[in-house]
């Protein structure tokens, strides 16, 4: 729903920008990629209901939300320099600012979506705790129903599909 919501507000300030345009009125819709912000401070003591479904891969979502996603963020004064300067030039429509939102710009316009989406698991894969292959390994372990759905939440936590 976040990113659908944030997708939704780009299509909507899009339109605004080509409806205000004979009115020589500048629309600018800022497209944030990864940025410090005290935002991931919030989540220290995060916690997941006792009856959550995604309660075997707690650590994983609290390590996402807290800014543990492996990419390096844009310091915060950098990015409001660079979109200041952006604006003050007289930028109009679209601008991608932070890092890695030059890498998202061009992968959303040129790739499949079904790419995409597998995008993370081939290029980033966060740590998840039971991650190992079902079925497979030394015969000594013993898998549980829960070891399955926890491993099978953490493979699609990492896909985006969570």
């Amino acid at each position: 729903m976040y990113a659908a919501s944030k997708r939704s507000l780009e299509l909507v300030s899009e339109a605004l920008r080509l409806e205000m345009v004979p009115l020589g009125v500048k629309v600018v819709t800022l497209i944030t990629g990864a940025v410090k912000s005290r935002g991931q401070t919030y989540f220290g003591d995060f916690k997941l209901p006792p009856t959550s479904k995604y309660l075997a891969i707690e650590d994983a979502i609290a390590n996402r939300a807290r800014g543990g996603d492996g990419f390096a963020r844009m310091d915060t004064e950098r990015y409001a320099e660079h979109v200041v300067k952006d604006v003050l030039r007289g930028a109009t429509g679209r601008l991608w600012v932070g890092n890695i939102a030059t890498v998202t710009k061009w992968t959303s316009a040129l790739l499949p979506d079904s790419l995409i989406v597998s995008l993370p698991l081939l290029l980033h894969t966060p740590a998840c705790p039971a991650d190992e292959r079902l079925g497979q390994g030394s015969g000594e372990r013993h898998w549980t129903r829960r070891d399955a759905q926890r491993i099978n939440l953490c493979r699609k936590f990492r896909a985006g599909y969570l």
